[in-house]
């Protein structure tokens, strides 16, 4: 029962997400609805006669921004949520039922030739941070879709009576001219502020607040007194429309194409506010030329400020690229430099160690060939006497056995040297590794009190190695761990087949290596015995590497030592 409610439970849950999300949607289809509803009135607002068609049409944009930002298959309803908001403000500016279906054709198709025109070419809204994403959106939005949709329009005053193509001719300019205006100043306002999130307000300085602070409010001050002036008045000079340019401009180059849009538009809604109500520069012509003079001012200030705004953009973005290039091949540079100083480190150490085995090598064979002999007469003056003196004395094999004894350790020890300096190469054969250590653990503890645990990837598991020198590799390991741990404990063995190469780890359970001298245990004459040479795993690591292979200590900081033998398969 409460496994069928907790399912119950969560298709509750899964079911009303879904409805959450279509309640949203709906919310924000009627928002739009409304928002195009007060746009189209401040488009109405802003209309000059004779025609009464808006300078500046800002509706368009709004749901053009909204397409750009939506998937493609929600378009309908905001077309749905349009119609009604049209036509309302239509019928209360008047408008005629011909006047009211051909305009909101005009402005569908408009709308929707710029949205599939933009997805197609940017396939994302556009950032303006670009000089693709502003030519793409000029050729497209401003260029294209208007163009269309004021053909589409003009036929309302192709229709009219009593009209000249000279009255159609200035409605398709003026339709043409303010729905790109707004196209061209509004819609980018909306995108790059609705894109750029909201997370940049908490990453922004107060001296970054401050700067955008005083740029609009002197855009607000030079705006007003270069395009607000009183008809006739000396403070209405055409050449004051110059003025803002320097702001424009930097907004562009401070506040990349956000600001340089927004600054834009803020021009634009001072010109064209004074213009409607009598003020400024362009209200000295007739109307006519009043509006055209009015468009094509804004367009010619808008176009190269957001072209340059992309620029700098660009810039930044190849200068961060470039900066990361540089940052990037100087880390390489001093990688490999550390690499080589490594790699040349290894190799004057390596020379320097070759030097010693060939200089202990060269003392090696010079003093083994002079003491085998005087070792060789001791030994036998030692069997001698054993064999026919005899005495009552219970010292006498005591000491006879000592020196026999020190005789094989002296022995050892010149075997050692010379097998070092002579550098045998191996005469490789197959050999069962379980054998060799068996026999090697046999020497190095006769009397069985180390356990030998071999784990082998398969039985019999064969090497390709030079019996003879392998024997001696797995007896020096075996006896420095049988001295390790005292002559008692276990030693495990374990091996296993790779892919190109065979590995062999050797486990001890003594005290281990201590961490100071693990660097060190493979070089000639180190030793920590008080009787030791310091030669036994100088001499394993050129065996196994003759071999083609590799000897290393893997000991941990805790007891035991394991030693790793790989060798080529």
């Amino acid at each position: 029962m409460e496994r069928s409610a907790d399912e119950s439970g969560r298709g509750r849950e899964g079911a009303r997400k879904p409805r959450e999300s279509t309640i949203r949607y709906v919310l924000g289809a009627l928002l739009v609805g409304v928002i195009y509803y007060f746009s189209a009135k401040l488009g109405h607002y802003l209309s000059l006669p004779p025609d009464d068609i808006a300078v500046f049409w800002p509706p368009n944009t709004v749901i053009l921004t909204v397409l750009l930002l939506t998937r493609p298959g929600r378009a309908w309803i905001y077309f749905l949520v349009m119609l009604p908001a049209y036509l309302l403000s239509g019928m209360q500016a008047d408008y005629t039922p011909q006047r009211l279906a051909i305009f909101f054709v005009a402005n569908c198709a408009e709308i929707l030739i710029a949205a599939i025109a933009l997805r197609h070419i940017l396939k994302a809204p556009p950032r303006f941070s670009t000089m693709r994403d502003v030519a793409s959106f000029v050729a497209c939005a401003v260029l294209a879709a208007p163009l269309a949709s004021a053909c589409i329009s003009s036929i309302d005053t192709a229709l009219a009576t009593r009209t000249s193509w000279r009255d159609v001719w200035l409605a398709w300019r003026t339709w043409f001219l303010g729905d790109s205006l707004a196209h061209l100043t509004l819609t980018p306002v909306l995108l790059t502020w609705t894109l750029a999130g909201t997370g940049w307000i908490r990453k922004t300085s107060w001296r970054r607040w401050a700067e955008a602070a005083g740029l609009a409010g002197c855009l607000f001050i030079v705006g007003g007194i270069a395009l607000g002036g009183e008809v006739g008045s000396s403070g209405n000079l055409p050449a004051l429309v110059y003025t803002p340019l320097p702001l424009l401009l930097w907004a562009a180059i401070r506040f990349g194409p956000q600001g340089a849009c927004s600054a834009t538009f803020i021009i634009t809604l001072l010109a064209i506010w004074n213009a409607v109500h009598g003020r400024g520069p362009f209200t000295t012509m007739t109307p006519a030329i009043n509006v055209l003079s009015l468009q094509l001012f804004l367009a010619v200030i808008s176009i190269p400020i957001m072209l340059l705004a992309a620029l700098m953009r660009e810039r930044e973005r190849a200068e961060q690229e470039t900066r990361l290039a540089q940052e990037e091949l100087l880390d390489l540079q001093r990688k490999e430099k550390e690499s080589a100083e490594a790699e040349l480190a290894k190799v004057r150490q390596e020379l320097v160690t070759q030097t010693r085995l060939a200089t202990i090598g060269q003392v090696a064979a010079s003093i083994a060939h002079e003491l085998r002999n005087p070792l060789g007469a001791v030994r036998n003056a030692v069997f001698y006497l054993k064999r026919h003196v005899a005495t009552d004395n219970p010292k006498f094999p005591e000491y006879l056995g000592m020196i026999d004894q020190e005789v094989g350790t002296a022995e050892n020890v010149i075997r050692n040297m010379l097998e070092m300096a002579q550098s045998k190469e191996p005469v490789k054969s197959a050999v069962d590794l379980d054998q060799l250590f068996q026999k090697a653990i046999e020497e190095a503890c006769p009397d069985g009190g180390i356990r030998l645990n071999t784990t082998l990837a398969s039985v019999p598991f064969i090497v390709q190695v030079d019996s003879d020198q392998f024997l001696q590799v797995a007896g020096n390991i075996l006896t420095n761990a049988v001295q390790a741990m005292n002559g008692k404990g276990e030693i495990q063995v374990h091996a296993r087949h790779d892919h190109d190469h065979d590995e062999i780890t050797v486990t001890d359970d003594g005290p281990g290596v201590q961490a100071e001298h693990r660097e060190s245990i493979f070089e000639p004459l180190f030793t920590t015995k008080a009787k030791g040479t310091g030669l036994g795993l100088t001499i394993c690591r050129q065996i196994v590497e003759r071999h083609g292979g590799t000897l290393d200590l893997l000991s941990p900081d805790s007891a035991g030592a394991t030693f790793r033998i790989r060798l080529p398969r």
